[in-house]
């Protein structure tokens, strides 16, 4: 009876503790809330950080190393923020000084060569700074909704999964670890395609004392045609000063040193695109096997060329397409090869390994990109034995049937 009653009372004590440690942790809610209303504040401010993140159906994980003092405005600009700033890509062999003034978005290398380039056209700015992941800021404090900390993730209905994990330390600093799971139309990715984000967790480590997410990953699962693939990225704040006085003479052109030669990218903003009969220009890339391979060594053939990066879901959707185009043509004159302007040599040899490619995949670079109009991919142009260019179809469902059909009608013919 002594021993029932005993464990009765131990029973109630646990039961006891667990509601007490239950109604002591802190609400996710509130702190989200709070750490949003914080990046909110923020007007300028210094940074130095470390983004990482690793593509789908890639097995790299790359890392940019960042500083960069920034001015957020109400300026109708392309970034709702000016910035001056310095990144040291892992798969770069020297830092890239980036400057935005809001009009002008200039880059220039500490390689010693004293070369920098000016860019003012719109689209061209807003596709180098908002898909380019190894020039993306500190997003919670520089963009105006705090993203990937945005208002709707807290006001989302019960979609939303907000938890707290619990208390953490991160370079001695105290923090709230607080996980949101959200559904697509929540994630407010640079580079989101709904169509195959299946679901997206955040996890924040918050300071615990001003409020400012310090750590941010994000995990995305997502389906592209049969497979199953996960995105990931990180960024970690090592360091910041927020809303103090900065010299607005950072964000000008006077803070360019004067010893870089600039020069604007005018052939990059008015190019030509290529059009159905226009020539096909020749390019020499070096492929994933360290060949150097060039158009000129096809002439005669039959070439289908398809601009893509392992990242990207529609590029892999039409794997399996090219794929058994290749099987079925290949016999007969076609030859298809990859072009990635944007992807390393390891990345391009585990892309083909893990999809089954058994065509050419080449490391481009800025000249074949210009050459050809790259603005978006997959890109794909089809090049006749003359070396002109048969098809350049914008990219959808249709593209590879009528691929196919104008492939089989010149297969097997012979150069007059």
């Amino acid at each position: 009876m002594e021993f029932m009653k005993s464990l009765f009372n131990s029973t109630i004590l646990l039961m006891l503790g667990i509601v007490t440690l239950t109604s002591c942790a802190p609400n996710p809610k509130n702190i989200l809330e709070g750490s949003y209303k914080k990046c909110q504040s923020v007007y300028n401010g210094y940074y130095e950080m470390e983004h990482y993140w690793k593509l789908m159906s890639t097995n790299d994980t790359i890392k940019v190393s960042q500083s960069c003092y920034f001015q957020k405005t109400d300026n109708d600009s392309i970034l709702p923020f000016v910035f001056n700033a310095k990144s040291a890509p892992s798969v770069v062999l020297f830092p890239v000084n980036t400057l935005y003034t809001g009009k002008q978005f200039v880059t220039y290398s500490d390689n010693g060569n004293g070369i920098g380039g000016i860019y003012t056209n719109p689209n061209i700015i807003w596709t180098l700074l908002v898909k380019n992941l190894a020039l993306n800021s500190y997003l919670p404090i520089t963009y105006n909704d705090s993203r990937p900390l945005t208002s709707d993730i807290l006001s989302a209905s019960t979609r939303v999964s907000i938890r707290f994990i619990k208390k953490e330390q991160i370079n001695g600093i105290e923090c709230y670890h607080i996980q949101a799971i959200v559904p697509p139309e929540y994630d407010h990715s640079l580079l989101k395609n709904h169509d195959f984000i299946i679901k997206t967790e955040f996890n924040y480590l918050i300071n615990k004392h001003d409020s400012i997410p310090i750590q941010i990953t994000i995990e995305r699962d997502l389906k592209v045609g049969n497979e199953l693939l996960v995105e990931y990225e990180k960024y970690v704040l090592n360091k910041y000063e927020l809303n103090n006085k900065i010299d607005s003479a950072l964000f000008t052109m006077q803070s360019i040193p004067e010893d870089i030669d600039l020069r604007y990218f005018v052939s990059l903003e008015t190019g030509k695109p290529l059009e159905t009969g226009d020539f096909a220009p020749n390019w020499n890339l070096i492929s994933s096997n360290g060949e150097m391979v060039a158009l000129s060594d096809y002439r005669g053939g039959l070439v289908l060329i398809d601009f893509f990066f392992a990242g990207c879901p529609p590029c892999i959707e039409i794997l399996p397409g090219l794929n058994n185009l290749y099987r079925k043509y290949r016999d007969q004159g076609l030859q298809i090869i990859g072009i990635s302007i944007i992807d390393t040599k390891k990345t391009l040899e585990y892309f083909r390994e893990r999809h089954g490619i058994n065509y050419p995949l080449l490391l481009g670079n800025h000249d074949v990109g210009t050459a050809y109009n790259i603005t978006h991919v997959p890109a794909l142009y089809l090049i006749d034995k003359k070396g002109e260019i048969l098809l350049h179809p914008e990219f959808d469902n249709q593209s590879l049937e009528r691929l196919e059909n104008i492939i089989s009608q010149h297969v097997n013919q012979r150069m007059q």
